[in-house]
């Protein structure tokens, strides 16, 4: 599971840098909270989560 959420990070950060750059380079910053919430809510939040799922997941429960 934790994979997969730094998977999606990457996709969100991959968005983010060239939203970034596409702004910087034409000069029109209309769609920088929208850069800016990509970044945050889609790539940090993502890659916390795949953080937290793969170092802190839980351990299997013995039966008997």
């Amino acid at each position: 599971m934790g994979k997969a959420f730094l998977k999606v990070a990457s996709i969100y950060f991959t968005i983010g840098v060239l939203a970034g750059i596409t702004m910087a380079i034409i000069h029109d910053f209309r769609l920088a909270s929208v850069h800016a919430h990509i970044n945050m809510l889609g790539w940090v939040s993502m890659a916390i989560f795949g953080l937290i799922y793969h170092f802190f997941r839980k351990q299997p429960t013995r039966s008997w």
